[in-house]
């Protein structure tokens, strides 16, 4: 279309137009776009490369078809009362009565001189009952490079009329208005009544002061001549079309045009990018409870099984408190043949000393794991409570139900809540704790080398606590052997104190261990298969997120130098 007429201005502008519309519609193609928003941002394209093109709306009978035969000086459209224009007519210079049909588009030409540097589209009116026909219209209205707003003198600014301009309004199009069939107003001062009203409504619709052309194409075409007459008002028109819009105008227009669309579809799907980010950001909010919710209940749990603990450690307090008054008792002159019998006094300790301690601790440790175990499906039902927040309709916030975004946020949730849902179904509270049981046994048999089969905690410490017992009951029965065990009783008394506490101490310090690790490890099983559940649900949302982000950093970079651009342009 330019061949040499730009200058290196306008080509550098030219050039960086196509990369910006090119790089919006990667972007877009890269994440989503809706066929006919890709097809627009294409045409777009190709129109840069077309003739300038002028498309012609309104309602129908208002003169639109009148309007372009008047400027061809040729009755050339049909015209009439009734919706006569039922598809696009694109008019282009040829021979005149040429057509052919093209994408749904008829293609006529026509010998009229202007018809070289531009093409004229006509259209059906906005409120045909056809709707198919307002369709059309409305996808073809992004195509154009200046819209010829045409509204009767009759009937201006319609409802109709209104709301179509508020459709077309965001692609940033040059529009300028005609009030055709001025004709049937009685004078002047009426032709000023309505350009006033056309104007003031425009002005506060559009927010600018459009251009105006009040004006009669019925006496242009009933005048007959090249010259239209002066009570048509039609030369102002003419002169606006032809001579105001310069070569450099048109250029600058048609630059306009694919900045509009690329604004006007970027802006759209960047509000949408936007509104998709702020579902998943409180998805992400939510997981983040959740995550932090994990960590409390680690903290809790860990306090819990410290307390148990300290009730083992205070189980052996007693224990020894207790050994040391048998020793007490026990270790006396006047005991002194029930001293040389180390079954006696092994009985003794273990019935007096010993008594119900693995009993008490099997107590505290079966409280310890059931606590943990009712703890853990606590935090699975709760997770599911929060689960079905995530899923709540009010997150979606604006973003369409149904829609591919929707779709597969839902398949994550869903795919999170079923896995959620399969672990609390499957739970069986009792054989996990049966399993951790086990394990604290045979680690407890494993430490002490014991060799116990499966009885239970308390078995396995009762045999530790056996062999404790016979190991302080022997030495001192040996002791008081050994010295005739006359002047020596208050040392071996010490002794076995001494010894007492340090086995005590050294009990308590494995059975800390042991169970100490096994609640660890336990806790750290049951975090692990929580966070394992969530963490695909986790990873997909933090990715379609920072995919979202991006797009809507590069739709905003995109934006702002199409914003540059246009400001380039110098657009009023």
């Amino acid at each position: 279309m330019y061949g040499a007429i730009l200058n290196k201005e306008q080509a550098e502008i030219l050039r960086r137009e196509r990369i910006l519309v090119q790089d919006l519609l990667s972007t877009l193609e890269s994440w989503q776009i809706q066929p006919e928003d890709r097809e627009i941002l294409r045409e777009a394209l190709l129109q840069l490369d077309e003739f300038f093109l002028l498309v012609v709306v309104g309602e129908f009978n208002s003169g639109k078809s009148a309007l372009i035969n008047a400027l061809l000086r040729d009755r050339f459209l049909e015209e009439g009362v009734t919706p006569t224009t039922t598809q696009i007519h694109i008019l282009k210079h040829g021979e005149r009565g040429g057509w052919s049909l093209r994408n749904g588009e008829v293609i006529h030409t026509h010998p009229a001189e202007f018809l070289r540097q531009l093409n004229i589209v006509d259209t059906p009116g906005t409120n045909t009952v056809l709707q198919r026909h307002e369709v059309v219209t409305r996808r073809f209205v992004p195509r154009s490079d200046l819209v010829l707003f045409v509204t009767s003198a009759d009937r201006p600014f319609t409802e109709s009329e209104r709301v179509f301009l508020e459709q077309i309004r965001s692609w940033g199009k040059k529009i300028v208005f005609v009030i055709n069939k001025v004709d049937i107003l009685a004078s002047d001062e009426e032709v000023d009544e309505v350009s006033t009203f056309v104007r003031e409504q425009a002005q506060t619709l559009l927010g600018i002061v459009p251009e105006i052309f009040p004006l009669s194409a019925k006496w242009v075409l009933e005048a007959g001549g090249e010259r239209a007459p002066s009570r048509s008002r039609f030369a102002a028109f003419e002169e606006y079309i032809f001579k105001t819009l310069t070569q450099d105008s048109r250029i600058r227009l048609k630059f306009l045009n694919p900045l509009g669309v690329g604004q006007k579809i970027g802006q759209t799907y960047l509000r949408l990018a936007q509104e998709q980010q702020r579902v998943l950001e409180a998805d992400l909010t939510v997981l983040s409870e959740m995550e932090g919710r994990l960590e409390e209940y680690q903290r809790e749990a860990s306090r819990e099984a410290e307390y148990h603990l300290l009730q083992v450690d205070q189980v052996l307090h007693e224990m020894r408190a207790r050994g040391e008054d048998y020793f007490d008792r026990t270790l006396r002159l006047t005991r002194f043949f029930e001293l040389l019998n180390a079954r006696l006094l092994r009985e003794g300790f273990e019935r007096e000393v010993v008594a119900e301690v693995p009993q008490q601790i099997e107590r505290r440790v079966r409280q310890a794991i059931d606590g943990m175990m009712d703890a853990e499906f606590k935090r699975w039902r709760q997770m599911l409570g929060e689960l079905e927040r995530v899923s709540t309709p009010a997150l979606r916030g604006t973003v369409r139900a149904g829609s591919e975004f929707e779709g597969e946020r839902r398949r994550r949730i869903e795919g999170l809540f079923g896995a959620a849902q399969e672990v609390v179904a499957r739970y069986d509270k009792h054989a996990e704790a049966q399993e951790l049981v086990d394990l604290v046994q045979g680690a407890l048999a494993q430490t002490a080398l014991v060799e116990v089969s499966a009885l239970g905690v308390g078995a396995v410490l009762k045999a530790i606590l056996a062999t404790t017992a016979a190991d302080l009951t022997g030495l001192l029965a040996a002791g008081v052997v050994g010295v005739l065990g006359l002047f020596v009783l208050p040392y071996q008394r010490m002794r076995a104190k001494a010894k007492l506490r340090d086995k005590t101490e050294d009990l308590r310090r494995q059975l800390r261990r042991v169970l100490g690790g096994e609640f660890q490890h336990e806790l750290e099983r049951s975090l692990e298969r929580m966070q394992r559940t969530l963490k695909p649900f986790a990873e997909s949302t933090r990715k379609e997120h920072d995919r979202l982000q991006s797009v809507s950093e590069s739709l905003a970079k995109t934006l702002r130098e199409l914003d540059q651009l246009r400001a380039r342009l110098g657009e009023e």
